[in-house]
């Protein structure tokens, strides 16, 4: 005779995204690779919102 455990629970991947942001703008990206949303946290610190408009007339043109 053998005697065996038999478990009834599913087995559940754990997702912990990270969450990059800045004090005053809140949240900037959610990633699932901590690696990535390093980078983007430095590239974040560097060089800012290089590349979006202020104001919705500017988006437009």
């Amino acid at each position: 005779m053998t005697a065996e455990v038999v478990t009834s629970q599913a087995h559940v991947v754990v997702v912990h995204p990270a969450v990059v942001v800045e004090l005053g703008t809140g949240i900037i990206a959610t990633c699932h690779n901590h690696i990535i949303a390093t980078r983007l946290a430095e590239l974040w610190n560097r060089y800012g919102l290089a590349d979006v408009p202020d104001t919705i007339e500017e988006a437009i043109r």
